[in-house]
């Protein structure tokens, strides 16, 4: 169960860490992302650092907003 929980968090730092690289690229603050996808300043920020749980629809909405597949989101994920 520990091992499955490592992975769990490295996988959302992992995601996290996608998104920020990827809305950075595209010059987007978090400020930004979070007023075209209704998400808080604040949610964008834990995403990002691996902090806070997303779920399927969370992925697509920011996918949609940053214009990629889902699957740059995933990108390295175990």
């Amino acid at each position: 169960m520990i091992k499955k929980d490592k992975l769990y968090k490295e996988n959302l730092r992992i995601v996290g860490n996608n998104i920020r690289e990827i809305r950075q690229s595209k010059h987007l603050s978090q400020t930004q992302l979070a007023n075209s996808t209704g998400y808080s300043k604040g949610g964008i920020s834990q995403f990002e650092s691996g902090i806070r749980e997303l779920g399927l629809g969370v992925l697509i909405e920011l996918s949609r907003q940053l214009n990629i597949p889902v699957e740059e989101l995933l990108k390295g994920v175990k």
